[in-house]
């Protein structure tokens, strides 16, 4: 088996977690933190952390996010909401609540 093979469960796991995040997020009125996200979503927060990056405006591997969420460490807590070009984004898709 190659890489690319052995890649493609994890891409697809990566994009189901990211919709599931969008999901969740699109229904939040107000930033929720990152420990209620994982639980929510039973995840680990490094899984949680890698979505978050790839959804975000971060640059990966040369190509920046699109930029749908975002984060901001309040004392001991991050704390993640959409953007309004994430709430755009979602507006009339498979993610709206």
């Amino acid at each position: 088996m190659d890489a690319e093979a052995l890649a493609q469960p994890v891409a697809n796991s990566g994009m189901q977690l990211a919709d599931r995040m969008l999901s969740e997020l699109i229904g939040q009125t107000a930033p929720v933190s990152a420990a209620w996200l994982c639980k929510r979503l039973q995840v680990r927060q490094s899984s949680l952390l890698r979505v978050l990056a790839s959804l975000g405006s971060c640059e990966i591997a040369g190509q920046t996010g699109p930029g749908w969420v975002q984060s901001e460490q309040v004392g001991e807590r991050l704390l993640i909401s959409l953007t309004a070009a994430g709430r755009a984004a979602c507006r009339g898709s498979a993610w709206k609540k």
